[in-house]
């Protein structure tokens, strides 16, 4: 009887000492393999997501993506502006930054910042609040500090990558889904939510949500990139101070600090990606917190960590081409070099008007005729030559425009197709399921699952084609100037009508028909450029193709 009371009782010594031991549902609840794992003191981990942003192995190439919201009334913070992002790290997939797949909780801030480690529990895993920036900045420091100490294998590998908070684009980047979404979702203002509300992604005020209270992070459901509660529960600190927002940039005056995402006290018709809010960093001499303020860390390095970095960018960022700044940039030289040789000949004119009383000799002026012709023809030949690069650079991108009208109109046109086919399998398998629920005897009903999967299969691929169509006409949009694209409409319909011409001898004018779809591409492209909302095109899509 006392082995057996023994035996028990060292029985649950063994399984309480694993239950504190695998104490990762405090900082992991929801594991995955590709998980990031950071040592911390104390036994506790911290749990990143890799952020690619690219997946060429080139670092110079860099994402664009449109921040801010279109439809926003909010013009000080949330008029839409190009951002850009890169992130520091290669691997085998790509370049990416890595960014905390939950908020910062209570204990993993106190494991770094108090000298006694910090009870492990479910109040502690809370997310921590009532932080300063300079709080939320100090911790970055001594968190990196304390990694490297730990000899953490990421920081072992990286020996110069630093914790830090997040920067706008980098947080709007991941927020948004990344690369993981097309490019239609990036622009949307919520995240995907596939037939999901957004209270199954974000805590924010009212009794159906956080209930004005804080929750732990990570119940919810991830974003596309695994990562949770971007949206809502605390709103995050960012590293960059706030800017104002102007049409398609940021304004020049830095402010306080910035926070994203919303929180618990935030109204949920405020929560998106865009939500940023200025706060000050002081008041009345007091560092600025409150009780929904926390934050959420990125993983970096140095941009140059090395001379090969340095010699490797330097030849990258040389072989570069021109951007339509540039181009802007190159037509004013090209201006300038105008004035330079009219200013030129108004000087040979001069000295072929110099008098023979004058005290330049013969071969003086001889001399500085010489000059003068040979600065203007190597100012006429770099005059050709910029010309003639402009030439065919825009030669190019009229030939992208054309190609880019042209799939338009196609994917239009198929989505149509495709949109006739699926109402038609649809009710056709209406029909005979009503007639099978009264008669399941009838033969169609044998075949009653293969047609339902039919018609669902075709309402994939039209849901597939509807997200290109909508990512396709963003690209065009963004890409190209409104002026160049209505230049090139002609041309278009008529590549379209030459190659969809009837051969048959039907009678039939295809191409007519399909230059009414490339009309209702034209119209959304131009809708878009105008600052319609992308969800509200997209709603539109299958009803004006499926004309």
């Amino acid at each position: 009887m006392k082995k057996l009371l023994l035996s028990s009782v060292l029985c649950s010594l063994f399984l309480a000492n694993t239950s504190f031991a695998d104490n990762s549902e405090f900082y992991n609840r929801n594991k995955k393999d590709d998980d990031v794992l950071i040592n911390m003191p104390c036994d506790i981990k911290m749990a990143f997501k890799k952020v690619y942003t690219s997946y060429k192995q080139n670092k110079v190439y860099d994402t664009s993506f449109n921040g801010g919201n279109i439809n926003s009334d909010d013009y000080v913070a949330q008029s839409r502006h190009k951002l850009y992002v890169q992130g520091a790290f290669t691997d085998d997939k790509g370049i990416y930054y890595l960014m905390s797949k939950y908020e910062v909780s209570t204990m993993q801030y106190d494991a770094i910042m108090k000298d006694k480690c910090p009870t492990i529990n479910r109040v502690n895993a809370l997310p921590i609040v009532n932080i300063s920036y300079f709080d939320a900045v100090n911790y970055t420091k001594d968190i990196t500090k304390k990694v490297h100490k730990l000899q953490d294998p990421f920081f072992n590998k990286n020996k110069q990558a630093f914790i830090r908070l997040p920067t706008e684009s980098e947080w709007e980047f991941a927020s948004r889904g990344g690369l993981n979404v097309s490019l239609a979702e990036l622009e949307s203002p919520l995240p995907p939510m596939k037939n999901k509300a957004l209270r199954d992604f974000a805590f924010y005020q009212g009794t159906d949500s956080s209930n004005g209270k804080v929750n732990l992070s990570g119940l919810l459901l991830a974003n596309p990139l695994d990562l949770y509660d971007m949206l809502g529960n605390v709103q995050e600190i960012m590293l960059t101070p706030f800017s104002a927002t102007r049409t398609n940039r940021l304004h020049g005056q830095s402010g306080g600090f910035v926070v994203r995402g919303g929180g618990f006290l935030t109204n949920a018709d405020n929560i998106s990606h865009s939500l940023r809010i200025e706060k000050p960093l002081f008041i009345n001499g007091n560092e600025v917190k409150a009780k929904d303020i926390g934050m959420r860390l990125v993983i970096s390095a140095p941009v140059v960590q090395n001379r090969q970095d340095l010699l490797k960018l330097n030849e990258d960022i040389a072989s570069l081409g021109m951007t339509d700044e540039d181009s802007n940039e190159s037509d004013k030289n090209i201006a300038k070099l105008d004035a330079i040789i009219k200013e030129n000949k108004a000087i040979s004119e001069a000295n072929k008007a110099i008098k023979e009383e004058q005290e330049a000799s013969a071969k003086e002026k001889d001399i500085l005729s010489k000059k003068n012709e040979y600065l203007l023809k190597s100012l006429n030949e770099l005059r050709e030559s910029l010309i003639s690069v402009n030439v065919a650079r825009e030669e190019l991108r009229d030939k992208n425009i054309v190609a880019s009208i042209r799939l338009g109109g196609h994917l239009c046109a198929y989505i149509s197709s495709a949109k006739n086919t699926y109402n038609y399998d649809k009710s056709m398998y209406d029909k005979f399921n009503s007639i099978c629920k009264t008669n399941d005897k009838f033969d169609r009903c044998k075949a009653l699952g293969d047609l339902k999967s039919k018609y669902e299969g075709e309402g994939a691929v039209l849901n597939y084609f509807v997200n290109y169509y909508a990512d396709h006409l963003i690209e065009t949009s963004t890409n190209y100037e409104k002026k160049h694209i209505k230049a090139l409409v002609n041309k278009a319909k008529t590549e379209v009508a030459n190659i969809t011409k009837d051969d048959n001898n039907t009678g039939v004018d295809v191409g007519k028909n399909m230059n009414k779809y490339v009309d209702i591409f034209l119209d959304d492209v131009f809708s878009f450029k105008n600052g319609n909302n992308v969800d509200k095109l997209k709603m539109q899509i299958e009803k004006k193709c499926g004309i």
